[in-house]
């Protein structure tokens, strides 16, 4: 006949003594629930852990882009003047990293003598006309050196319409300034050679009028300036003159030609032929 064990008979185990079918029951269930406890746990670690890792991944990315943007950012509160600063505002100001908790005289003790009382009345007129403020303004390094800043700000306002906090973002824009001026430096020198020339010198579009000229050739042909904007080249140009010069033009379009010294005559404002070089 075969023996039908119920849970409460004893049952040998390998130490030699004995334990019911309930007790191992009881054992069972419980190593199974801290297993599945710690399994839920891991669970809920390997999640924390792929929702942080994006977010690090994120603020990495953010900040690279922010340093090789020369961009940096800021966080003011408006009432203490207490100011977190991103690393690269810290770079782009001249202070060393590892401080980003600032206050207002920290941006104040850098920015341009000339530029200091124009921007506080910028900012200012933006606060209160619930503006953003967009301006560009020079900051001076500890080391003397002059670099540029272009900053964008925003305001943000309690319940009441008072100013609590101001967010925003700068940008290092010292090499285009420099551009900017070395060209600006360039057109005067230019303008200085143009205007005191011993020799006359215009500028004549494609359709022979005379766009600028300088004051020798006004003299040389007898016309103010204005008469001769007035006048295209054709016009005070000797008649036997005047097919040579075209056809010279249209080949030095072309490209068939380079510039080459040349000779033509032409009409002063008395009438009287002039030949020119």
């Amino acid at each position: 006949m075969t023996k039908i064990c119920q849970s409460s008979e004893p049952d040998p185990i390998a130490e030699g003594g004995s334990k019911s079918y309930g007790q191992q029951a009881k054992t069972i269930a419980q190593k199974s629930a801290n297993l599945e406890v710690a399994l839920h746990e891991q669970q809920a670690k390997t999640e924390d852990e792929k929702a942080i890792t994006p977010a690090i991944t994120d603020a990495e990315r953010l900040t690279l882009a922010l340093e090789a943007a020369k961009m940096g950012w800021w966080d003011l509160d408006w009432t203490t003047r207490q100011t977190i600063w991103s690393p690269s505002h810290e770079i782009l100001f001249g202070y060393e990293q590892g401080q980003p908790e600032r206050d207002y005289f920290d941006w104040e003790r850098r920015i341009h003598p000339d530029d200091l009382e124009w921007i506080h009345q910028a900012t200012h007129y933006a606060r209160d006309h619930h503006q953003d403020l967009a301006i560009q303004y020079r900051i001076i390094w500890l080391d003397g050196s002059l670099h540029w800043i272009d900053a964008l700000g925003r305001f943000y306002y309690d319940s009441q319409g008072e100013p609590i906090r101001m967010v925003g973002v700068i940008r290092d824009i010292t090499d285009q300034k420099q551009s900017e001026q070395a060209l600006q430096d360039s057109e005067e020198r230019f303008r200085a050679t143009f205007e005191q020339a011993a020799v006359g010198i215009a500028h004549v579009d494609l359709e022979g009028r005379w766009l600028r000229v300088n004051q020798t050739l006004c003299n040389i042909v007898g016309y103010s300036e204005a008469e001769l904007l007035e006048q295209t080249f054709q016009n005070i140009t000797h008649p036997d003159d005047l097919a040579a010069d075209l056809a010279y033009v249209q080949q030095l379009l072309a490209g068939e030609i380079q510039p080459i010294p040349w000779k033509n005559g032409i009409f002063t404002k008395k009438g009287v032929p002039f030949g020119l070089s």
